[in-house]
């Protein structure tokens, strides 16, 4: 089985060399053959790093692609491009920031699992370090425009942004809680898989049926709602979008979008929900 890793890295070389060799340990005898590309938007490149790069006898191929900074999905569009690649022909198509870790038998249990029919991705447990919660199912049921213009208006005021932020984080930890006591739909697949409407963007598994529509990544906003791009493509594709919490990497915390000035990421968000209301029939 091949399987596609496109990592995007911003300034995070020293995450990257941790998540590099978690893919190794993660991937060593079982049979799965990984391509990984990594991504370097960074402002300057480390050459130490990319030195070191080409030292590491990792197990797998890895290709190192310098790209100007345009953002987490266009970066990775853009090298798809450059390269040429035909992202069909692999089983999967990891897209993935470098600031986690793969468990140990990520791979293996991949590998052990049908290729699910009529599936566009599968969403990870993704274990938070900071928080202690799986941040997937990232979003259960479709929202309503009406909750996304909400949460444009939070993201454009400092002081609502911050309280929009504390509620997240409220959540997340009440629904760690309650998910035991939750009967959710079971989808096509194992019976582990959940039916759910969009994955977490930091580690997205997407599946040949997804990237034989859709050839290249085409959502074109610098940062954030990658996650309602894929959902909204996965339904006009008539795909499902599955939780397999079997499959598990550990999130330590978005050390580059962890650095951006509180304003920078609100305008972030702000463009990112424009885009998804101004494109999706919501």
């Amino acid at each position: 089985m091949k399987v596609c890793v496109l990592s995007v890295c911003h300034n995070s070389y020293e995450e990257s060399l941790v998540f590099l060799d978690s893919v190794s340990a993660s991937v060593r005898g079982t049979g799965v053959e990984v391509e990984l590309y990594f991504i370097d938007n960074s402002a300057r490149v480390d050459r130490e790093f990319t030195t070191t790069l080409n030292e590491l006898d990792l197990g797998y191929e890895v290709h190192y692609v310098r790209s100007d900074n345009l953002g987490y999905f266009p970066s990775i569009a853009a090298a798809v491009r450059r390269l040429g690649l035909s992202l069909a022909a692999y089983a999967y198509v990891i897209v993935s920031n470098v600031d986690l870790r793969f468990d140990s038998r990520f791979f293996a249990v991949l590998k052990e699992s049908p290729v699910p029919k009529g599936v566009a991705a599968l969403a990870p447990s993704i274990q938070s370090s900071h928080l202690g919660v799986d941040r997937n199912p990232k979003i259960l049921r479709r929202p309503s425009g009406r909750k996304l213009r909400l949460n444009r208006w939070l993201f454009q005021h400092p002081l609502s942004h911050a309280a929009l932020r504390t509620v997240s984080r409220f959540r997340l930890r009440a629904r760690e809680v309650l998910r035991s006591a939750r009967a959710p739909t079971k989808a096509r697949g194992r019976s582990s898989d959940v039916a759910i409407y969009a994955p977490h963007g930091s580690c997205v598994v997407l599946t040949r049926e997804f990237v034989r529509r859709e050839e290249n990544i085409t959502y074109p906003i610098f940062l954030f709602c990658e996650e309602i791009y894929i959902a909204e493509k996965a339904r006009r594709f008539g795909l499902d979008i599955v939780y397999n919490p079997e499959l598990v990497v550990y999130d330590d915390e978005h050390a580059s979008t962890s650095l951006m000035m509180p304003k920078a990421y609100r305008k972030r968000n702000v463009e990112a929900l424009s885009y998804v209301l101004d494109n999706y029939e919501f």
